[in-house]
């Protein structure tokens, strides 16, 4: 069947956390406590919260978290983790470029390069908009983003065939210079655990626009955000021309 370009994540849902995709939210949960200098918020929105990995974390910190995602089957994933792990942490369907919430929270977060899901800047600046909205003055937003040399040398532009023992993963990337604009079609073969003779096989295409600082603090101005610091991700240290993934904590004006 041809890759979805609508509904990412629906089947890839399925295999997500067997990939070991979560262990990145969960170290970024750790990273921000860092940044934060130890104090975590009372009531917090993670924006792009897939399968929960850092909303439950930080639920189970103490945190009162709203977990946002456009993907039904992520959040039934998300819902199944949180139950396993007895937070309480509450799940809202939608797109965080239309983002429409009631309740004033102390931050927001947003991992996994989620934010690179956007295909311009256009759209990144409604993220930031409508998070204006719904988080308090002097709130804070933790997020990374993969840069536009990222995604045009690195994400966009490695191809890998991925064997295990139950499931197999191509993945085929490419760059278009003209939409400045990466794409990974995904195909993956999953063994059926109770018919070993049986695989399944799905296919969905990712597409990502990279994002530099620049672009990312002038939007962030542009939309009541304080740009605060941004760091090559998982360091203390500021971002050079060849940084893949650059993290951002900014204050809401």
């Amino acid at each position: 069947m041809p890759p979805s370009e609508f509904a990412p994540y629906e089947a890839y849902a399925s295999v997500y956390d067997r990939t070991g995709q979560s262990r990145f939210s969960l170290k970024m949960v750790s990273y921000g406590r860092e940044l934060w200098g130890g104090d975590l918020p009372g009531r917090l929105v993670d924006l792009g919260c897939g399968t929960g990995a850092a909303a439950v974390a930080l639920a189970l910190r103490g945190v009162d978290v709203l977990g946002v995602d456009r993907s039904g089957a992520m959040l039934k994933a998300a819902r199944h983790r949180a139950a396993r792990w007895g937070a309480a942490v509450e799940f809202q369907e939608a797109d965080f470029r239309q983002l429409d919430l009631a309740t004033d929270f102390d931050a927001a977060t947003c991992f996994y390069d989620a934010l690179n899901y956007c295909g311009s800047v256009a759209e990144l600046e409604a993220v930031f908009r409508g998070l204006h909205r719904c988080v308090r003055p002097g709130g804070t937003f933790f997020f990374d983003v993969i840069t536009d040399y990222g995604i045009r040398f690195i994400w966009g532009n490695r191809p890998e065939i991925r064997v295990d023992d139950d499931m197999v993963r191509v993945w085929r990337p490419s760059y278009d210079r003209r939409s400045a604009l990466g794409t990974i079609d995904i195909t993956y073969f999953v063994g059926d655990t109770d018919r070993p003779d049986l695989w399944r096989r799905f296919d969905e295409r990712h597409v990502h626009r990279g994002f530099d600082p620049i672009e990312v603090h002038a939007s962030l101005a542009a939309t009541g955000w304080e740009p605060v610091h941004s760091y090559r991700c998982f360091t203390v240290e500021p971002p050079d021309a060849a940084t893949y993934r650059v993290a951002y904590l900014a204050r809401r004006l």
